[in-house]
């Protein structure tokens, strides 16, 4: 999968970085690639590599080759454009790419790249060249043409870096992915690659496939012996796409089935087997892609931890998810390793085995040449434990053997030469056993020796694990420490607000339930007032009329007097008359004093006296009452306003709990007020107020 798949999605970048598009100082005549490109080459390219995503998603992969075909056969020789115009024409070659891939046209024997690259275009042939150079060098991986990988690499490799940090980050990487399967060593893909790296850092993230690319570094540290720079760079690469969960594509998969072989490497098999969990987890979110894999890896990581029938399920697995359009390649090699898992399980089932290694050696064609000689070892495994067919079990081993050494492959070497030693000393043939033997110990010896540097690091790597996670644990800790203050201190804050605002609401409702009772209060004082003023009309209409009736009173006396000769009776009864009249006059006047006092408490406000309102209460009561208040004051000359209200309100007949409302106090203020008018009046203990003040005007 991953010779083809490689560069797959990496589109994302560019969705988000539309936005960036700049305009052309002059009309664009967008209908035509070649204009366009001529008078705006960058907004014309990130217009076409923005296509890419909605063409992928509706799987329109011919209509993605022509598309991006057509862009590269309209660039300009000169085009006018910045070093994004070169950036992104790495893009479009990119896609080009894989939209041949998705359509698996890999069996053409040329492909637009060779024209280019072969044209007389001065952009192709000296500014895209690189571009150019590593993805006809993948087309011919695609092709399996080693020798034309290999010729291509060599004029890579002559080529100075660019001046642009990106494209070399991208095209250092994807020529470095070819040559690396050109040969066994990976010293000249690790030299591109560590300058693809380099690329990155200095490109600070705007490359758009770096996890990609350290990814790729970290399988060719393992594949170089370098367990520990592997696991670095393969957790910056899943560091990578974890903070980055929308980017498209298998290369989370990918980091972590490779650092489940690096765990592997170094006998960490529980490490391995929980990478290789997050591989499945990976898997299954983008729809099971790549899951055949998964499990073939999960299986191996079990078969090394000697969990035989584990393994077995697990190849069992893959092969049931592998799909249709990968069954003449991988299913091939899924089966070839279930005839290993199997017979570790079960040893007995010698022509369950043999039926299997049959029926895949009659097409050998599509199986890889690795697995190949591992078919060719698994069937002469068979044989040998098939009555009559011992030596031709030995030929099959020694066949495998000798591919294994010719392709220097030291676990099969290993593998296959315990099998063939033993089979040597089986079929009484031990003078063959020094042809192969000095290899064997060769090779045994030096993974023994890699074995044991692997453990050393693998002990390392576990100890600096548990010590990360301790340290992960304990920042975890110290995190939700924090979080729970924080969530704790906002509750308070949040509760002590809530607390204000409902003690704010309360005080600003009784202020105007107060400021209410007030209005209404000083409403019934004034009307009080008022009907004060007209009582004391009538009072002094009432005193005229008596005027008028003494005055008759008078008359009438002295009409008697006149009168008095003649009617004595008369005189007499009209005397008693006169009597009478002057004492309802008495008892009228003091009812009617008696009314006009009831009727103004009735009516009295409670409401706070404001300067206005007490100055208008004042006029009216000295209306009524003109005497009293410079009686109060001859009494004791101490008197304060305050004194002056209360004692006005005491004879209207108030209550304690009105005079405070009137005034706007509490009850406890009117009661020190009170007691503080009987000291300046000098009351004794005994002596009521009210009667003392009412005293005053009597």
């Amino acid at each position: 999968m991953k010779n083809k798949y490689t560069l797959l999605y990496i589109c994302f970048f560019f969705c988000v970085a539309l936005t960036g598009c700049r305009k052309s100082s002059r009309p664009i005549n967008r209908s035509n690639v070649r204009e366009w490109l001529l008078q705006d080459a960058d907004s014309c390219l990130w217009y076409y590599t923005a296509r890419y995503t909605p063409l992928l998603q509706e799987k329109r992969y011919g209509e993605m080759e022509q598309l991006y075909a057509s862009v590269l056969r309209a660039m300009p020789e000169h085009p006018q454009g910045s070093k994004n115009t070169d950036y992104l024409m790495g893009w479009v070659l990119t896609y080009y790419y894989n939209a041949l891939m998705y359509q698996d046209k890999v069996d053409g024997s040329e492909f637009l790249t060779d024209s280019l690259l072969n044209s007389s275009h001065p952009y192709y042939t000296r500014v895209l060249r690189p571009e150019l150079l590593a993805y006809s060098c993948k087309f011919y991986l695609a092709q399996n043409r080693m020798k034309q990988v290999d010729s291509i690499g060599q004029l890579f490799l002559s080529l100075p870096p660019t001046d642009d940090a990106r494209r070399d980050a991208r095209t250092w990487h994807v020529m470095a992915y070819s040559l690396e399967f050109c040969s066994i060593d990976t010293e000249t893909p690790m030299l591109l690659m560590e300058h693809a790296v380099e690329s990155c850092r200095k490109a600070e993230g705007k490359v758009g496939n770096e996890g990609e690319i350290y990814g790729y570094m970290g399988y060719l540290y393992w594949k170089n012996g370098e367990p520990e720079k592997a696991i670095t760079a393969i957790q910056e690469a899943i560091d990578w796409y974890t903070a980055r969960p929308g980017t498209p594509g298998d290369g989370l998969i990918e980091c972590y089935n490779d650092l489940s072989q690096v765990y592997t490497t170094l006998e960490l098999f529980d490490k391995a087997i929980e990478a290789n969990a997050f591989a499945v987890e990976a898997s299954r979110k983008m729809d099971k892609w790549m899951l055949e894999e998964v499990y073939r890896l999960r299986a191996a990581c079990f078969s090394h931890a000697g969990k035989k029938d584990s393994a077995l399920f697990y190849i069992q697995e893959a092969i049931k998810a592998t799909p249709k359009s990968a069954e003449n390649y991988f299913n091939l090699l899924l089966r070839i390793n279930r005839l290993d898992y199997y017979y570790a399980a079960h040893p007995d089932s010698i022509a369950g085995q043999l039926d299997e290694c049959c029926r895949l050696l009659k097409d050998t064609a599509h199986i890889d040449p690795f697995a190949r000689n591992y078919l060719y070892a698994y069937y002469g495994r068979a044989l040998l434990r098939t009555p009559g067919h011992e030596q031709e079990g030995v030929k099959q081993l020694e066949r495998s053997f000798r591919n294994f050494r010719t392709s220097r492959f030291p676990e099969g070497i290993i593998s296959v030469g315990d099998e063939l030693i033993r089979a040597y000393i089986q079929t009484g043939m031990p003078e063959r056993i020094p042809s192969i033997y000095s290899l064997y110990i060769e090779t045994s010896d030096s993974l023994r020796h890699q074995a044991r540097a692997n453990a050393a690091i693998g002990a390392n790597v576990r100890y600096e694990t548990g010590r990360k996670e301790q340290e992960n644990l304990v920042l975890a800790a110290e995190v939700s420490l924090k979080q729970r203050t924080l969530i704790f201190t906002w509750l308070l804050v949040g509760l002590l607000c809530v607390i204000l605002l409902v003690g704010g609401m309360y005080m600003r409702q009784r202020q105007r339930f107060l400021r209410q009772i007030s209005s209404a209060r000083l409403s019934q004082i004034s009307g009080l007032l008022q009907t004060q003023q007209e009582l004391k009309e009538k009072n002094e209409s009432l005193l005229e009329m008596q005027e008028e009736l003494r005055q008759s009173n008078e008359a009438l006396f002295e009409a008697k007097q006149e009168l008095s000769r003649h009617n004595a009776s008369l005189t007499q009864e009209l005397h008693t008359t006169s009597s009478r009249l002057n004492e309802i006059s008495s008892r009228l006047d003091a009812v009617s004093k008696q009314n006009v006092v009831s009727d103004l408490r009735m009516k009295i406000s409670t409401e706070i006296l404001s300067s206005d309102k007490e100055a208008e209460f004042r006029r009216s009561f000295t209306a009524f009452y003109p005497d009293y208040i410079p009686a109060l004051h001859r009494l004791s000359p101490d008197i304060t306003r305050t004194d002056e209200l209360i004692a006005m309100l005491v004879m209207l007949e108030l209550s304690s709990d009105e005079i405070g409302l009137t005034l706007g106090i509490s009850r406890l203020g009117v009661n020190k007020a009170r007691s503080r008018m009987r000291k300046r009046l000098g009351l004794a203990s005994d002596a009521k107020l009210e009667d003392f003040l009412k005293g005053i005007w009597d």
